[in-house]
């Protein structure tokens, strides 16, 4: 309802700057980190408005400086609302993240059921494969400065692949451009991460963009790829002939099958009478919730 005057100095150090009344945001975001660790294993998912807080949250939780942070569009395992009292909000109205009124830990017996009913089978070709619903992206292991540590990296890898029953897979989610110097660094990782540990059979990897030789030579026969997908696909040419073509790289062996990224399902369906499509990614984020998504719908369907 009434937003401070001051500008410049707000602007200038928007994660310490405190607004009258209230705590800066930074104050806010080391409070309520037992809070969101909490939410976050619990897989619960709140929204927020502020793209100050969503990027001192990313600050805090990757350790970055604030001249490294991305803009506002930024990928969070969990995104909270808050209502700043600088706002002059009505706190009754907001949601209460204190942490003695969030959910007691399950029990490990109580977190394997809760997995277990979190699997779900892929598509297409893949359809004996089945996945956690639940997948690891891994961009933001390597697309920062610094890069995560391989031994940060590998045990957030390790840890959702442990947490799945036998027989299930951990959908990672790797690209030949996840990296700034260079831009294969994402792909290095995930070789060093499978030099070092054994649970190749455990994993369905997933890579976008360029198909080259340059991803074997990156990945060392360390692990094959499983699936490949475009991650848009070419402005200009017909869904039909980039299918086409990467079907000829599933027959000679370069992966096993093909997904599509960011396509609607008019498109989906193009491709999928051409060789069938075992996964289809999309956003799903509170800058982008499309009615299908709301409703549930599958691209497939």
């Amino acid at each position: 309802q009434a937003y401070p005057e001051d500008f410049a100095n707000r602007d200038d150090d928007k994660f310490n700057y405190r607004y009258r009344g209230g705590e800066s945001y930074r104050d806010v975001v080391i409070r309520l980190e037992p809070v969101i660790m909490e939410l976050e294993r619990q897989e619960n998912i709140l929204i927020i408005g502020h793209q100050a807080i969503l990027r001192c949250l990313y600050a805090y939780f990757h350790n970055l400086p604030q001249s490294d942070l991305p803009y506002i569009k930024i990928p969070l395992h969990t995104v909270i609302k808050l209502t700043p009292k600088a706002y002059g909000c009505d706190e009754e109205r907001g949601i209460d993240l204190r942490l003695d009124r969030c959910h007691q830990a399950l029990s490990p017996s109580a977190h394997r059921r809760k997995m277990l009913q979190s699997i779900v089978s892929l598509g297409g070709t893949a359809s004996s494969i089945r996945v956690g619903k639940i997948g690891h992206g891994l961009m933001m292991m390597t697309w920062r400065t610094p890069p995560a540590s391989d031994e940060e990296a590998f045990e957030a890898i390790k840890v959702g692949i442990d947490s799945l029953p036998s027989g299930v897979k951990m959908f990672l989610n790797s690209a030949d451009f996840y990296g700034h110097n260079p831009p294969e660094a994402n792909l290095e990782l995930v070789a060093r991460f499978f030099e070092k540990q054994a649970a190749v059979n455990r994993v369905a990897l997933q890579q976008g963009d360029s198909v080259s030789q340059g991803v074997g030579e990156k990945l060392r026969g360390t692990k094959k790829l499983d699936l490949f997908e475009c991650a848009r696909l070419v402005h200009g040419v017909p869904v039909e002939q980039t299918v086409r073509t990467l079907a000829e790289f599933v027959a000679q062996g370069k992966f096993d099958h093909i997904g599509l990224s960011e396509s609607p399902a008019h498109i989906v369906r193009r491709a999928n009478a051409v060789f069938p499509i075992a996964a289809v990614e999309i956003e799903v984020s509170p800058w982008t919730y499309t009615d299908e998504t709301k409703d549930g719908k599958s691209p497939l369907q």
